[in-house]
């Protein structure tokens, strides 16, 4: 099996940015990255924090927009202001707040993180995984970090190695769900759909308790991408059946067909 990009169509398709979205199941929560004490910070940025925790990035994207009116170059500021907008879709905007920062502190490892994120979100892996091995080399043991390189790799079609970041995830903590769903569904895309199916049936099966946060419908989209690379559709239909309409069931299925023939 030839090695190939993942098209972003094909993750889009189920409103999942490829394995992204598993990771960041994991991750430290956007408002946390950047943290201060809270005596050394503004009201401003206060606020900021508290819109970011109540899951409304817009509101800390127009009170940052406004302190960084009077003060341009305040990296906390424009590092904040990333995060937002990477919260919100907007990858290119935050992508150049975050090399604003890095222009200025090239060794903050919450900016780099944040610029991977919205390379991946823009399709451009390769700068991702560039980002992600500099964060990486400021915090070796982070496995957030080494999880979001794995994806980068997955996304470029270095499927291998990506599963041997994935397999040492696990060897160090075997109870790591994102872990394994990247590694299973990382094992359907290099064409080992019978080595994958038992791993994202695992995941599905065992729950997250993360409806809420769409962790699990995203876990048993997973499956169905497997279940079509292993030639099943009737099962992947079942299963995409369980969060989309007979409409969106279709137009997903007659995307994977054409992904699973591309390869």
């Amino acid at each position: 099996m030839r090695h190939c990009s993942v098209p972003r169509s094909c993750f889009r398709m189920f409103g999942l940015f490829g394995m992204l979205t598993v990771s960041a199941c994991s991750s430290p929560s956007i408002g946390s990255l950047g943290a201060r004490d809270d005596k050394a910070e503004t009201t401003q940025l206060r606020v900021a924090r508290a819109a970011m925790s109540a899951g409304r990035p817009e509101t800390a994207v127009q009170v940052l927009s406004e302190r960084l009116q009077r003060d341009p170059a305040d990296t906390e500021a424009l590092l904040r202001r990333g995060q937002a907008l990477n919260a919100m879709g907007q990858p290119a905007e935050a992508a150049q707040d975050f090399a604003r920062v890095i222009a200025a502190k090239p060794r903050w490892a919450d900016a780099l993180i944040g610029l991977a994120r919205a390379r991946m979100a823009q399709g451009r892996a390769d700068e991702a995984e560039a980002a992600w091995r500099k964060a990486l080399a400021l915090r070796a043991d982070d496995a957030h970090i080494q999880t979001g390189l794995a994806v980068a790799l997955d996304l470029q079609g270095r499927h291998d190695e990506a599963q041997a970041i994935y397999r040492t995830l696990l060897s160090r903590n075997p109870d790591d769900v994102a872990a394994r769903a990247d590694l299973g569904y990382s094992l359907a895309l290099s064409g080992r759909a019978g080595d994958a199916l038992p791993l994202l049936r695992s995941v599905v099966k065992a729950g997250t308790g993360g409806e809420r946060s769409g962790f699990d419908a995203r876990m048993r989209h997973n499956l169905a991408v497997g279940l079509m690379l292993a030639g099943d559709e009737a099962e992947a239909r079942k299963v995409l059946g369980q969060d989309l309409s007979s409409s969106e069931v279709d137009a997903a299925v007659s995307g994977l067909r054409r992904f699973a023939s591309a390869r």
